[in-house]
């Protein structure tokens, strides 16, 4: 398990998805692109919830390893915290259809 210290927040999650998370967010700065991850986290009790994350380009995290001292019955790593599915960042391209302005013109001296 790995701790995540997200927004001044401390969240414990599964290797895969905290290893995951760091990935993504170095793809969101790159991108200039903001988007919601839902990840699971490990409370307090040991119950696992889902705490919906918003990652920007300013986005800061810090992942150090973590040792849980609870009861293992609930399953194993990777079936209590599935590595979420991450929305692609950049969006596509799309054509614009051109407006009438937007012909093609010979250039213009200006001699």
């Amino acid at each position: 398990m790995k701790r995540v210290n997200y927004d001044g927040q401390t969240l414990v999650t599964g290797d895969a998805v905290a290893d995951a998370l760091a990935e993504y967010s170095v793809a969101v700065t790159r991108m200039s692109a903001g988007t919601t991850v839902d990840v699971p986290v490990l409370e307090p009790d040991g119950a696992v919830t889902v705490h919906t994350l918003l990652f920007t380009p300013a986005t800061s995290l810090e992942v150090e390893p973590f040792e849980w001292q609870g009861s293992a019955d609930a399953g194993s790593e990777e079936q209590r915290f599935p590595v979420p599915e991450f929305d692609p960042v950049g969006g596509k391209a799309e054509p614009v259809p051109p407006d009438d302005d937007d012909e093609i013109r010979p250039p213009v001296d200006v001699d």
